[in-house]
């Protein structure tokens, strides 16, 4: 355990980190999307507002909460499939998350449909959705926003190409994909 802390204390934002033999960890220092600059704002901005509900104490260790967890997994998501294109074992973490948020009160969730419309990814997290339904088999009551076929099948076909092709997240995220290309 000494070693895992040592190398957790000497990297920096958003490098990979081997903590245990078998796992990598990605470890994030500052909440943000890409290179834009209004969403970044609005992102911040929600996250100040949310911030009593954004942490929780597990013993001797403080957490995110499975609610917001669960927000910056998909606004990590939504960025890496923008700038450079996400895994299938990058949903299987989204699947994992989704399922503990379902085992939660509703009374401790957030109101994702919501929260994800002010943050311009509703549309890319419904699709997220399908791709649950589609590929893992997710149960309906696990899902946090409706899925959408048509945005799932999209992520779904980029997600096995296995690269990123900017002429077809151009024609479905040309803003963002702009930023990116900054």
């Amino acid at each position: 355990m000494e070693r895992l802390f040592y190398e957790l204390i000497q990297v920096s934002t958003g490098q990979l980190v081997m903590a245990w033999n078998e796992a990598d960890v990605r470890l994030h220092d500052q909440i943000g999307m890409g290179k834009n600059p209004f969403k970044n704002k609005v992102l911040r901005k929600w996250f100040e507002k949310n911030h009593r509900a954004m942490f929780m104490k597990g013993g001797e260790l403080t957490r995110p909460s499975v609610s917001m967890m669960l927000v910056y997994l998909l606004v990590t998501l939504y960025w890496r499939f923008i700038d450079e294109g996400i895994t299938l074992r990058e949903l299987m973490d989204c699947f994992y998350a989704l399922k503990r948020v379902a085992g939660h009160k509703k009374a401790s969730v957030i109101h994702y449909e919501k929260v994800l419309k002010r943050l311009g990814m509703l549309h890319f997290s419904q699709g997220v959705m399908w791709v649950m339904q589609e590929v893992f088999r997710l149960e309906e009551k696990a899902l946090v926003v409706h899925p959408s076929e048509s945005r799932g099948s999209f992520i779904l076909q980029e997600v096995m190409s296995g690269k990123r092709n900017i002429l077809h997240l151009l024609q479905k995220y040309p803003i963002d994909l702009c930023f990116t290309l900054l």
